[in-house]
């Protein structure tokens, strides 16, 4: 016996019915569409369509609220009671009740109907921004950084003032152990809250103080660029002893060579991060790598390339010093390019000031070059830098430099 198929045994009208019931889904689809979108964008309009959506009615409460400055008169009130009796747990009107309750003091109830949007909609930055200035205000600091990384994702923009907010808890004991505790279980704005505030004026110090108390970040790139701007920062602030005390206990094998010698002077590759390591440039203009160079008696050499008509700034490190007079001395061999020079500048890092320049003659196939200068009191540590000096001709320059060393040769008269 043969079966024929649905369609075949169906009768004209139930195959009309059953199109006419498929049309009719596909515009009730197509219309909550359209609703949903006006009440996003024209609320007001919104509400003119019966039955009015929850979501129109919460969303025209909303921006009363934008329009009034903040201010949630009673005609939102009224919208996003209506919007909760169609939609008990729409989570904009829950949020929009909890902003009202928090109007009139009362705190704990807006908490829990905020913390009742939240958990309905995650990324409703209504009730996510008010968690994290309630919490904290009221000193509930753990529950506040937990609002950090949604408020960081649903709004980029407000980064600088979420990590200006973070920063401030450090002056709080309660708030330092609370900032502590969130940074050491590594959360994706770890790395971006060092980076952003290590430079902003009187954060060295306690920056280099947290980042002591925490074990490094768990991706090693981003452990690198927390050293490297915090112990910067703090080099620069006036601590360098502090600093490179830190980054020694985090360099294995680093204090075998003396505080005020460069370290991996033959640019072997030691381990250690910046900014008591080498530092090195990489972009489209200028390019520095540590290479193999079996014809040179170090078996090493830092790689240099970069166009003869910009000055960039191709590698640089810094490293402790005491008063006196030193002797920096290098070799350098040139493998193409004559137009423009490189430069070996030495400078204090506090307040860069200039202390020697040692130019560098790319016409030249190999050379030694050395230079003495003196290192004043006032300048704990030396900031080392490779750059680039353009020349009156195109074209790129590549040289490579090795045997790097300074030292203190006798004290300054």
């Amino acid at each position: 016996m043969t079966t024929l198929p649905l369609r075949a045994r169906m009768s004209w009208p139930a195959r009309l019915i059953a199109i006419m019931m498929s049309l009719l889904v596909m515009w009730l689809v197509v219309r909550n569409a359209a609703l949903e979108l006006l009440s996003e964008r024209e609320p007001t309009a919104a509400i003119g369509f019966l039955p009015a959506g929850s979501g129109a009615l919460a969303a025209d409460g909303w921006s009363r609220v934008a329009a009034s400055g903040g201010r949630v008169d009673p005609v939102a009130r009224r919208r996003a009671a209506e919007a909760l009796r169609r939609e008990p747990v729409n989570a904009s009107a829950l949020a929009l009740i909890g902003l009202a309750a928090s109007a009139d003091g009362r705190l704990d109830q807006a908490r829990l109907l905020m913390e009742a949007a939240r958990d309905r909609d995650p990324r409703l930055p209504a009730a996510r921004y008010w968690l994290l200035d309630h919490d904290m205000r009221s000193g509930d600091y753990a529950a506040g950084l937990n609002e950090v990384g949604p408020a960081l994702r649903l709004r980029p923009g407000t980064g600088d003032a979420i990590m200006a907010l973070v920063m401030g808890l450090l002056g709080r004991p309660d708030g330092a152990r609370a900032v502590r505790a969130k940074l050491a279980e590594n959360p994706f704005w770890r790395t971006e809250f060092f980076r952003t505030q290590a430079y902003q004026p009187g954060h060295a110090q306690p920056l280099l103080t947290l980042l002591r108390s925490l074990p490094p970040a768990s991706d090693p790139p981003n452990d690198a660029i927390e050293q490297h701007v915090v112990l910067t920062a703090a080099l620069i602030g006036g601590s360098p002893d502090d600093a490179y005390r830190l980054w020694l206990s985090r360099t294995p094998g680093a204090g075998q060579v003396p505080p005020q010698a460069i370290y991996d002077p033959d640019f072997r590759g030691l381990v250690g991060t910046p900014p008591f390591n080498w530092a090195l440039t990489q972009n489209d203009d200028a390019s520095a790598a540590m290479r193999i160079a079996p014809d040179l008696p170090e078996g090493h050499a830092l790689a240099l390339s970069y166009r003869g008509t910009t000055s960039p700034l191709l590698a640089e490190q810094y490293r402790l010093a005491d008063a006196g007079h030193y002797r920096f001395q290098l070799r350098a061999r040139r493998i193409s390019g004559e137009s423009g020079q490189l430069i070996a500048q030495l400078r204090c890092a506090t307040g860069d000031r200039p202390l020697a320049n040692l130019k560098i003659d790319p016409r030249t196939t190999m050379g030694a070059y050395q230079t003495g200068f003196d290192v004043p009191a006032s300048c704990p540590a030396l900031h080392i830098a490779f750059v680039g000096e353009a020349g009156d001709r195109p074209g790129s320059v590549e040289m490579q430099i090795t045997g790097v060393h300074l030292a203190r040769v006798q004290d300054s008269k």
